[in-house]
């Protein structure tokens, strides 16, 4: 695999997408550690989706990239093929194929403005924390 290869079209921002990912989760887990029942977490998402989450605009727009190369590599390329099987069956990776984990970070990207929605609506809508969830969901959908 060469390197270009490797950096913008497998890999490409990955580092950046999850250095981002991981700010947003210990925010959730410190959120989590104060109480058990969240009671709300807009502000958390929000804040995140306006300062940590461009990484993955970037990440998003490479994916047909990541599937093409990684299709061309498979069918052209023996060596590989050979390594990422034995990688694909390791345990750790769980007989997972090397695509499932292309596309966790857009899949748990994706599906943030679906739940700040679903927030939205079983908010009341005269109380603060429906604004502060509106907010958060147009910040998120951007």
């Amino acid at each position: 695999m060469t390197k270009t290869e490797h950096h913008s079209s497998l890999s490409s921002n990955i580092t950046d997408a999850h250095t981002g990912q991981q700010k947003f989760f210990k925010e959730l887990e410190e959120r989590h550690q104060q109480s058990i029942a969240i009671d709300d977490i807009s502000d958390i998402v929000c804040k995140h989706a306006q300062s940590n989450f461009d990484p993955y605009v970037t990440y998003c727009s490479n994916e047909v990239y990541q599937q093409r190369t990684l299709q061309r590599l498979v069918s052209k390329n023996p060596v590989f093929k050979e390594v990422l099987t034995r990688i694909e069956g390791h345990p750790d990776c769980r007989n997972l194929p090397m695509i499932s984990f292309l596309i966790l970070p857009m899949q748990r990207i994706t599906r943030l403005p679906l739940l700040m929605d679903t927030i939205c609506q079983k908010t009341p809508k005269d109380s603060a924390r429906y604004e502060a969830c509106k907010r958060a969901l147009q910040a998120v959908s951007k």
